[in-house]
């Protein structure tokens, strides 16, 4: 039932204005259906398991300089979370671009 009036607000709301797709994404992560990329595996550390060649492949093909730290970076593509006990993590995104190609199980990745 919550779910529908906050849906019936939203279609209020789209009669006076547009709304923007940072809202939409906003609303769906506050509703509890995050985006899976977007979401954060702390099961692998990003301090333990980053490939450096891939990142520098990465930077040189996407025009980014690497005057910031490898940190700031990542957290700005949106790649790795800093978690509650203060560690950096991937999300599951960072997980497929940077991770370190030691053999591991995909289906137990996730």
């Amino acid at each position: 039932m919550l779910y529908w009036v906050t849906a019936r607000v939203i279609l209020l709301n789209l009669r006076k204005a547009p709304i923007k797709r940072s809202d939409i994404i906003d609303f769906l992560q506050a509703e509890g259906r995050v985006i899976y990329d977007s979401m954060i595996n702390e099961k692998y550390s990003v301090a333990d398991n980053f490939n450096e060649v891939e990142y520098k492949k990465y930077l040189l093909k996407s025009g980014i300089s690497d005057v910031l730290p490898r940190e700031s970076v990542l957290k700005n593509l949106g790649c790795a979370e800093i978690t509650s006990n203060g560690n950096l993590s991937y999300t599951n995104a960072g997980l497929l671009f940077f991770r370190d190609n030691t053999p591991y199980n995909l289906m137990g990745l996730f």
